[in-house]
């Protein structure tokens, strides 16, 4: 979409110098409504959208850095398992995958890189809608 706006907005760019070098050099257009004003204004209607064109293009950028930056970071925050684990109190399974529920509300999930652990469902549901919403894989 922002490609289009740019093309748009450098198209009034060139048709609005267009204009303005017509008003300049042809004196004999003002009767077909040529002046400097609408020259100008083109130009300044081009350079304008063309702005905004540049402005979509980087919040899109930043929207999609973002996205990578928040899951990485969700996925740096889950740590394999390596310390004694409170007992299994239920075994379940959550979007296809194996989970296990342990005493203390700590939960395990089976990802493709191993079980991970996390505090609870709710934050195993976090980091799946994370992955999801950044189109990652899990684990």
């Amino acid at each position: 979409m922002f490609a289009t706006v740019i093309a748009i907005g450098l198209g009034f760019v060139l048709l609005g110098a267009a204009l303005l070098w017509a008003a300049l050099t042809m004196p004999h257009l003002l009767a077909l409504g040529v002046n400097i004003t609408t020259g100008l204004t083109t130009l300044l209607g081009g350079v304008i959208v063309l702005v905004l064109g540049l402005v979509l293009r980087e919040a899109r950028l930043a929207r999609l850095t973002l996205r990578k930056a928040s899951a990485s970071d969700v996925r740096a925050a889950v740590a394999p398992l390596d310390e004694a684990p409170a007992p299994v109190v239920e075994e379940k399974r959550v979007r296809g995958r194996a989970v296990r529920v342990r005493a203390d509300g700590s939960v395990e999930a089976a990802l493709e890189q191993g079980w991970f652990r996390f505090d609870s469902l709710n934050h195993l549901h976090e980091y799946l809608d994370a992955l999801e919403r950044a189109n990652i894989p899990p684990g």
